[in-house]
């Protein structure tokens, strides 16, 4: 049995509380960023547009178990078609579990471990197994999406969107849960236009994300890379890994210098994402390797993933 991979369990809050922290939060993050409308509470990192909240579900969530003293979460790993924000420009992403009154739940108890959106029908780029385009996703570091100022992702009313939707239940009664997500969104024909950009999602075990950090004491590394076949501007870049997590590298193989190195020291893991002063242009033939070491533990190994999702410009 490996470790639960987010190290919830042990602290305890209300839903109300939960919701009181994470809306602080949010409304700060929104604060920063030009635009912000001190009237509209909604979640949103977004820099410009309105916001649409889009909610998924019910699900019911099977009942946690005890297993020599620790709880090991039921779980609902599936694959959804998800609600559709219309032709727009998406500039900004966040998500939550929500209880029937649409207020967060606790996330020691019902916890988000992973949700992507796939927009169907246009390529990632690169996993090639992919039923679409890998566009925007949560993870346990809970980072709201802000494109910077004058960006956005596309998305046509045509093109259906998938949710590969993973939550686990730390409870030991099933659980009826929504999935709520919000974008913050400008129509496709704006003015002034947009810019739009691409996913270009990194993982250090390629397509399946999910592998396991053997038992020890000492630091296990596992790393890929990934060759550019087209001239790419990154323009923000967000890290993800899991509880054991030390760092996150990304890594200009071609000229061995760092792009840029994401640490953490927290379970659960608090990492940012980041936007480059300058945006990183890398040219057509460099390889990138994206590294992701882990503290290993004597007696269990862990779930383990290393993720870096970046919005690029494509040339």
């Amino acid at each position: 049995m490996s470790i639960n991979q987010d190290g919830f369990g042990s602290s305890k809050f209300s839903c109300g509380l939960a919701f009181a922290m994470l809306l602080s939060s949010s409304i700060l993050m929104a604060q920063k960023q030009q635009g912000f409308d001190s009237d509209d509470p909604s979640f949103s990192g977004g820099v410009r547009g309105h916001v649409k909240v889009l909610v998924m579900g019910p699900y019911t969530i099977p009942a946690g178990r005890k297993i020599n003293g620790k709880i090991v979460p039921g779980e609902m790993e599936r694959n959804f078609a998800a609600p559709h924000p219309g032709d727009v420009f998406m500039t900004g992403y966040d998500s939550r579990i929500v209880d029937s009154n649409m207020v967060p739940c606790d996330p020691a108890e019902l916890f988000l471990h992973h949700s992507v959106l796939v927009k169907r029908g246009s390529r990632d780029l690169t996993c090639l197994f992919m039923p679409g385009e890998r566009f925007t996703a949560s993870g346990s570091e809970r980072i709201p999406v802000a494109l910077p100022r004058g960006y956005g992702y596309p998305i046509r009313s045509s093109e259906a969107i998938l949710n590969i939707l993973h939550i686990q239940n730390f409870t030991l009664t099933p659980q009826k849960v929504y999935y709520q997500f919000s974008m913050t969104v400008e129509p496709l024909n704006v003015q002034p236009p947009l810019t739009a950009v691409r996913p270009w999602w990194l993982d250090v075990k390629l397509c399946t994300s999910s592998y396991i950090v053997p038992t020890g004491t000492g630091l296990h590394v596992r790393q890929r890379d990934y060759g550019v076949s087209n001239q790419l501007t990154l323009l923000e870049m967000g890290p993800h890994l899991h509880c054991g997590g030390v760092k996150l590298e990304v890594i200009n193989k071609t000229t061995g210098r760092p792009i840029h190195t994401f640490l953490n020291k927290a379970c659960p893991v608090e990492m940012q994402p980041i936007v480059p002063v300058a945006p990183i242009v890398l040219s057509l033939g460099t390889t990138v390797t994206l590294k992701a070491t882990y503290q290993q533990l004597p007696n269990e190994p862990i779930d383990a993933m290393g993720i870096m999702l970046a919005y690029v410009l494509v040339k």
